[in-house]
């Protein structure tokens, strides 16, 4: 599966970052190595900017400053990390998304920022996202699977 984001551009849901940051286990080593390897092949993963809002939220409840910071490095600071601003046209995207699925609103934008980027590959740990056409979702929990085979 990590083969084929090889040669595409690659879009990171706010739970990649949320899993390679925080978690551990199988599924927090694959999304670390999801987002290492995208960053080595094609030098860049994209993700929105309330990506950062996301991942911030049980940080701050916990008053972690050294994991907030953390975010606020690799999402702010990264060379390698492609931020995709909120504009107009990603959220008129997010609605048709919205309009024609059951998808939420932060799902939405993601979604439609990623249609925006021109990427091809979707890497989320949400199952209930319902990609459109081109998107390719990747799912970092069947990769750790697939290498304990």
């Amino acid at each position: 599966m990590i083969a084929n984001l090889n040669d595409r551009r690659v879009y990171a849901d706010a739970n990649v970052f949320i899993y390679a940051v925080e978690a551990h286990g199988a599924v927090s080593l694959a999304a670390q190595h999801i987002l290492e390897t995208v960053c080595d092949v094609t030098g860049l993963a994209h993700t929105s900017e309330p990506t950062l809002a996301e991942g911030l939220v049980q940080p701050l409840r916990r008053a972690d400053g050294a994991v907030a910071e953390l975010y606020t490095g690799l999402l702010c600071e990264s060379a390698h990390i492609v931020r995709m601003p909120i504009t107009r046209s990603i959220l008129q995207d997010a609605a048709r998304i919205r309009a024609e699925s059951t998808q939420e609103l932060p799902d939405a934008i993601h979604i439609a920022s990623a249609l925006q980027a021109g990427c091809g590959a979707f890497v989320s740990q949400d199952r209930r996202l319902r990609l459109p056409s081109p998107l390719e979702a990747v799912v970092p929990s069947e990769l750790s699977s697939e290498n304990k085979g």
